[in-house]
């Protein structure tokens, strides 16, 4: 960075580095949201099934199929945690690369 007249301006290279890694930044978020959708179609695909298989157990508990419906459910719901911990690990790690270079952009 160079003083103008007691303004900052950028150097042309430091401009392409800034456009590279924003365009790299926007290829990992597109990662991300492609991921986040097949996690979620697969969900819906997990769904419709365990709806199926609902009306087929009986509220006694004598239906086979409750233990293997109830397993699914399980899966289900780790599943979701999962997600829910990489979302937050994702979003943090952008928190503090925002953070980062942010204030690497004020020191420079």
């Amino acid at each position: 960075m160079y003083l103008v007249n007691e303004t900052v301006t950028t150097s042309f290279d430091d401009i392409i580095t800034q456009l590279e890694r924003a365009g790299n930044d926007l290829a990992d978020l597109a990662g991300y949201v492609d991921n986040f959708v097949n996690w979620w179609n697969d969900m819906k695909i997990g769904l419709k099934s365990l709806q199926t298989s609902l009306p087929l157990i009986k509220l006694d508990g004598s239906n086979p199929l409750r233990g293997e419906v109830l397993i699914r459910w399980e899966r289900v719901r780790e599943q979701y945690a999962q997600y829910q911990r990489h979302v937050l690990e994702i979003q943090t790690h952008h928190f503090q690369q925002s953070n980062k270079n942010h204030i690497l952009y004020l020191v420079l």
